[in-house]
Parts: C-alpha cells; sequence; structure tokens
C-alpha cells in the first residue's frame, strides 16, 4: 500500500489514513490508483489527482471535459472515467439484506417491478445499483429524494436532464449499473487491473 499512496496528493492521504480500518483505506486507495490509469489513459498528468476539487454535495470534480466516478463493494472496485459524457457508477455485492429498510427507498412502481422476478434479492440490488448510478451521475447525491428518483425505465429524467442506464453484467454475485448523460451505444472499454 505505501508504493502506492506515494500517488495521493496530501489531502487525499490524510482522508486515506482517517479511516478506521485498514480495509475501508485499501478501498479508498486503490479507488484512487484507478481513477489515476483513467485520467492518465485520457491524457491527463500522474498529478492530476491533486487538482481535484468537490462541489457543495461533496462531488468530485476536475473540469467540464470529463466526468468520473468510483464505487466498491464487496472485493470489487469499478471505475468510470469519460471525456465524451457525464458519469455515474455504482457496484453492489448480492448479498442478504432486509429489504422492508428500504421500503421509503422506492416508489411503488418500482417496488412492483422488483417482485416480478424470481430472484427478489438480485433484483432489489440492480434497482439500487441503477439509482445510485443516476444520483452520482447527476453529482446533487442524497440532495434527490430516493423515492421521487423513478428508474424503471433505461431513461431517467431528472429536472430537465435525461440520463442513460446500461447494465454491466461483469461479475458474478454482484449488480453493476453505469449512469451516463446520453445512451452508450457501443461496447463499454472494461480492464481488470491488479496492482
Amino acid at each position: 500500500m505505501n508504493r502506492l499512496a506515494r500517488y495521493l496528493p496530501p489531502a487525499m492521504h490524510q482522508q486515506m489514513q482517517a479511516y478506521r480500518f485498514e480495509q475501508d483505506s485499501c478501498r479508498y486507495l486503490l479507488g484512487k490508483m484507478l481513477l489515476l490509469k483513467g485520467l492518465v489513459a485520457q491524457g491527463y498528468h500522474s498529478d492530476i489527482l491533486s487538482e481535484i476539487q468537490y462541489n457543495e454535495f461533496n462531488k468530485p470534480w476536475l473540469d467540464e471535459t470529463v466526468s468520473f466516478n468510483i464505487s466498491h463493494s464487496g472485493d470489487h472496485i469499478i471505475c468510470a472515467v469519460s471525456k465524451s459524457l457525464r458519469v455515474g457508477i455504482d457496484i453492489e455485492e448480492v448479498k442478504p439484506t432486509e429489504l422492508t429498510d428500504f421500503t421509503d427507498c422506492f416508489s411503488a412502481a418500482e417496488w412492483q417491478c422488483i417482485r416480478q422476478e424470481d430472484n427478489l434479492l438480485t433484483n432489489f440490488y440492480r434497482f439500487w445499483t441503477r439509482k445510485e448510478a443516476v444520483l452520482k451521475a447527476d453529482g446533487r447525491g442524497l440532495g434527490i429524494p430516493l423515492k421521487e428518483l423513478e428508474v424503471v425505465n433505461d431513461q431517467v429524467l431528472v429536472g430537465t436532464a435525461v440520463w442513460h442506464l446500461k447494465a454491466l453484467d461483469i461479475l458474478e454475485g454482484y449488480a453493476i449499473h453505469m449512469a451516463s448523460s446520453e445512451e452508450v451505444k457501443e461496447d463499454i472499454s472494461l480492464r481488470a487491473i491488479q496492482f
């Protein structure tokens, strides 16, 4: 971890060290390293992490020419970087959870769709990652009430913005969705990176 941590600017290094559990520090660091690799692949310099700023909703950003987002769950970390679209991404490990805790997070139409599938738990996580991906792409996070953000369709209207959802079925036992400002018709470039 020390070898990779030297790539973090001081503020991020401090934030990494503030985590109580080493596993959380490691996830934070690896997420930032994925982001750095993605940004460098888009033509940014290797010290670009020091230029990241945060909006009033604590969403990180660089400039208007690039959009990025990081998510992690279980043993996996995923990062989306784009120079042509605004993006948000979410990954969740499909594991037992008390669905009644989420009653107020979904609309009646969403619950109806969730309950239609044979595997209720998997479908719940599919809808949860859809919702989270849109919230992250939009940039306001929980500034948007969850129940008011309906993700039944692959196009989601938030104010005047339309977000396009794409399922990424790349990991067994995980639900992953990406939201983007335009429909992604071509294949998404996926890379597994070992640090």
